[in-house]
């Protein structure tokens, strides 16, 4: 097994060194596993792992208190480390609003931070923050204030049951809970403080906000918990800083990719999770890109629940014929199991088991973040699923979405009748500019398709609306080639295909999509 997994980290050392010549964009998995727990279940998850010669990231928080008390816990991350798993930074104490120095060094750097707000009861920092104009997750609402609640003047069009309630006039934001059968928000401090008495208020227009975001922080208090990080984890004997950021999951907002990567990215880190506005974990993501790697919490499955397995499998496999990476980011939480621990480690067997034979790249973080954004691609790739591939043997090619004027034969798209032939959400890939989506067909009769291809990035934003209509004519097998264009700030294509005639009938295979004038490649 070790030759196995020196093979592997050869592959990938021979993967990163292809730039010239430009890699595969061929999508695959990451697992990320959250916060600090014994070391004898990191070990019995890494055995499964080493078994298949795979590894996995470990999103850590390097506080004295829930990472220092383990026996051995501090010789069992290094070891980690020199066996070539990702240990990633949580931030201090799992919250980035709030800060409490432990010792006079952390004093030191605190004291020079200029946006504290105040000092709560228990001698934590609370930082000052700012309203993130660019957060989508809105909502206006009027409410009568008073005390620790806020009742809505008429119900909002959107309640979220957590999130943020902000006052655009006094800049003043309170976290909020939604009671429905009350018909109004309970309200604490914006940093969970149970201390709000608010004078009353009638008519108060205010923003309701998602709690996964809307709030930024400063750059000072964001260098803090930099450095005490690098502080904690330097004390832990670890050979090379963490250079992927994680995101605390706490009751405080979520900060943006853009609001990290002013102090991550010159620090030398190569990326973060932000779950405001998460990027798609693609290969040619060209909308931003600084921004989408420190925006990668695209979270999409989980082994923590008994329909864990089949779920993931269909999500791997479809993210995979999109050129994307399919993310499990687990807590080790198994209560939801039978089984409990001993299933949980049975999924994850099976799932890379699963992974291995089906040929699926599974990387840690950091190395699936210099794939995607520092690596140069292979601009003739096709980046179209093919219809022959079905890995979660879900009897639906990967990527793809079936309609009733379609059915598959082999490697072969039926067409039978009018409507809809299938539809590909989200694909990555698409090289800017002129690109050739071409294909094979044998008709029965003359007929046509109509090919919408739809460019966005990665706010959803339509870029391009482009359409491509194909007459189909009897005799044998030939080949349709048409031109598109797709803009330089592009993020993904969406694309739905149509036939247009009754009773039309005909045989499509070997869908392509690359850039014009690099040569088409069907075999």
């Amino acid at each position: 097994m070790k030759i196995f997994f020196r093979t592997a980290v050869l592959l990938l050392a021979g993967t990163l060194s292809l730039q010239a010549a430009g890699i595969p964009k061929k999508g695959g998995v990451c697992f990320r596993f959250d916060d600090n727990k014994p070391v004898s279940q990191w070990k019995e998850l890494a055995a499964v792992f080493e078994k298949y010669g795979m590894r996995f990231s470990m999103s850590i928080i390097p506080s004295a208190k829930g990472a220092w008390t383990q026996d051995g816990w501090l010789p069992f991350l290094q070891e980690m480390e020199a066996k070539g798993y990702e240990i990633m930074d949580h931030t201090p104490y799992h919250q980035m609003f709030r800060f409490k120095p432990a010792d006079g060094e952390e004093k030191a750097l605190l004291d020079r931070v200029k946006t504290v707000d105040h000092i709560d009861k228990d001698g934590w920092s609370c930082f000052k923050f700012t309203r993130d104009p660019a957060y989508p997750e809105v909502v206006p609402v009027v409410c009568d204030l008073s005390g620790k609640t806020a009742v809505p003047v008429a119900k909002p069009n959107r309640c979220y049951v957590y999130g943020y309630l902000y006052d655009p006039e006094t800049k003043t934001a309170w976290y909020s809970a939604w009671n429905a059968r009350a018909g109004v928000f309970s309200l604490r401090s914006f940093w969970y403080e149970d201390n709000v008495n608010l004078p009353e208020r009638k008519g108060v227009k205010l923003e309701l906000i998602r709690n996964f975001g809307g709030f930024d922080l400063a750059e000072d208090a964001l260098k803090l918990q930099l450095e005490v990080s690098r502080k904690r984890f330097r004390g832990m004997g670890l050979k090379k800083m963490p250079v992927i950021y994680v995101l605390p999951g706490a009751y405080e907002p979520h900060l943006s990719g853009a609001n990290l990567m002013k102090v991550y990215r010159e620090a030398g880190y190569l990326g973060g999770t932000a779950n405001q506005r998460p990027s798609l974990w693609g290969y040619c993501t060209h909308f931003d890109p600084d921004r989408s790697r420190f925006a990668m919490s695209a979270w999409t499955f989980t082994l923590e629940n008994p329909k864990g397995v089949r779920a993931a499998k269909h999500i791997i496999a479809d993210y995979v014929a999109k050129n994307r990476v399919a993310t499990s980011i687990s807590h080790m939480r198994v209560n939801a199991l039978p089984g409990k621990w001993k299933e949980f480690l049975k999924h994850q067997e099976e799932l890379l088991k699963w992974c291995r034979d089906n040929q699926i790249p599974v990387h840690v973080e950091k190395d699936w973040t210099t794939l995607l954004y520092d690596t140069g691609t292979d601009p003739a790739w096709n980046i179209m699923p093919q219809i022959g591939v079905d890995l979660d043997k879900d009897g639906i090619p990967d990527g793809y979405r079936l309609f009733p004027a379609a059915k598959v034969s082999g490697k072969n798209l039926m067409v039978s009748g009018k409507g809809t032939l299938f539809g590909i959400s989200e694909l990555c890939g698409a090289e800017p500019g002129k690109n050739i989506f071409s294909f094979r067909y044998r008709a029965k009769q003359e007929s046509s398709l109509r090919i919408l291809i739809l460019v966005q990035n990665l706010d959803g934003k339509s870029l391009k609306k482009n359409l491509l209509n194909v007459k189909l004519t009897p005799g044998p097998e030939q080949q349709f080639q048409g031109e598109f264009l797709v803009p330089d700030n592009a993020d993904m294509l969406n694309i739905q295909v149509q036939s247009m005639e009754d009773g039309a009938e005909a045989e499509l295979r070997d869908f392509c999509i690359q850039r014009k004038g690099i040569g088409l490649n069907h075999d």
